[in-house]
């Protein structure tokens, strides 16, 4: 059983965008294009999963990853990714269904709230394994 992981980004407590680059920047090594909004990532130990992102805009609000594998080149990409464009830790929130959220920036309180305290990652490794306990 999978999980679907969902990027957003903030600024202040508000919706923000990153540019479309940094995504390409990351993953494209790792993509076949299925259409405009799908790329299927074929890392080096065979894995797979479908990251689904607007390829038709230069920013971007938000992104979703379905099945993301625990592979050192996803925890990466991702991590290297929100650093980029934030600077910031990364957070982690889970809630029913196996879904998880990753987010970089600050999140609103009320989001805080809804969903409790994130776990925090700050390594490519703590990815893999919050993927892998999924």
């Amino acid at each position: 059983m999978g999980f679907d992981l969902f990027l957003q980004s903030f600024q202040n407590g508000e919706h923000s965008t990153l540019p479309f680059t940094l995504i390409e920047r990351g993953f494209g090594p790792y993509k076949n294009v299925r259409n405009e909004h799908c790329w299927v990532l074929h890392y080096p130990d065979g894995g797979h999963c479908e990251h689904y992102v607007d390829t038709t805009r230069d920013e971007i609000k938000s992104f979703m990853v379905a099945r993301p594998r625990a592979s050192p080149e996803f925890g990466k990409t991702l991590l290297d990714l929100l650093r980029e464009m934030s600077n910031c830790p990364l957070l982690a929130w889970r809630w029913p269904g196996d879904r998880q959220r990753f987010r970089s920036g600050s999140p609103p309180p009320d989001m805080i709230e809804a969903l409790g305290e994130p776990t925090i990652v700050s390594a490519p490794e703590e990815i893999c394994e919050a993927i892998q306990k999924s």
